[in-house]
């Protein structure tokens, strides 16, 4: 079991984080960068992005909701993975006391610009 430091919640442990081979929307993981407990980075031979635990997803979602044009990336609420490119701005901003303030500002930089301003 997992606890966050930003949550006294224990993650449910049935749902494993990603490990080196483990298949994700670009094809196997050639390797695993830890965000935080439940959020973790995987890169592929050619693209990668931000794995979430299912019971820190609400996080993410708190912060598609500034942005109008991010609602269909968490509205069935059952996505677990954000693409590097885009989308893993959302979950840095969803976690930033585990990103410095110079990747936290560019998250928000980027988050504006693909998804509109932030309400």
């Amino acid at each position: 079991m997992t606890t966050t430091a930003t949550t006294t919640r224990i993650l449910d442990p049935r749902h494993h984080e990603p490990r080196e081979g483990t298949q994700t929307p670009w094809g196997p993981a050639q390797y695993i960068d830890p965000i935080a407990p439940g959020v973790v980075f995987a890169g592929t031979a050619g693209h990668g992005g931000v794995w979430v635990h299912p019971e820190l997803f609400y996080r993410v979602r708190i912060v598609a909701a500034r942005y109008p044009g991010a609602a269909h990336l968490v509205s069935s609420g059952r996505r677990r993975w954000f693409e590097e490119d885009c989308e893993a701005a959302l979950v840095v901003l969803a976690f930033p006391e585990h990103h410095d303030p110079r990747q936290v500002a560019h998250a928000e930089l980027s988050a504006a610009h693909w998804y509109g301003g932030a309400r």
